[in-house]
């Protein structure tokens, strides 16, 4: 039976096939392109079946069918040469894009590890004697000082109004 698993048919029963174009080679393929052909048992019952002297118009027939299966395997390879040409020719353009974004990704990489490595508090660290107690910029808090008496003078004019009161 030609059913394979759960009954479907198998896929290696013979599909209709399209026709190429060439009628010898479309004959060639209809009478030797089976499964299982046997060149022998062809010959037998081609012998049995014709007479002798049909036997030069079976070879030239042969010949012609044999020079266009050539022809398609030439044009199939041909075709398929393109296609790999085609393919070898995206996967080397693939290979040269890859190259220059793996550059951009190095130099990225690069500028991350310089950025990492930069000490930024560095700069910052500055010695207090240098500029006082209150360092570089001092500590900006004078102004309160003096407005809410934190360093505990009692010479403001506004604590001797409340004295005498």
């Amino acid at each position: 039976s030609q059913r394979g698993l759960g009954g479907a048919r198998s896929s290696l029963v013979r599909k209709e096939r399209e026709p190429t174009g060439d009628a010898d080679l479309d004959a060639a393929i209809e009478r030797f392109g089976i499964h299982g052909f046997s060149e022998e048992g062809w010959v037998h019952d081609y012998l049995r079946t014709h007479p002798a002297r049909d036997l030069a118009g079976e070879c030239e027939r042969l010949d012609r069918w044999t020079d266009a299966i050539k022809r398609g395997l030439r044009g199939a390879v041909l075709e398929q040469y393109e296609y790999f040409v085609e393919a070898s020719r995206e996967m080397s353009t693939m290979g040269r894009e890859v190259g220059y974004i793996r550059s951009l990704v190095e130099g990225q990489q690069e500028a991350l590890m310089v950025m990492k490595n930069i000490d930024f508090g560095a700069g910052f660290e500055v010695d207090g004697d240098e500029y006082g107690d209150d360092g570089p910029l001092g500590d900006g808090l004078d102004y309160l000082d003096d407005a809410m008496d934190l360093d505990g003078d009692d010479d403001d004019d506004d604590d001797a109004v409340s004295d005498e009161a």
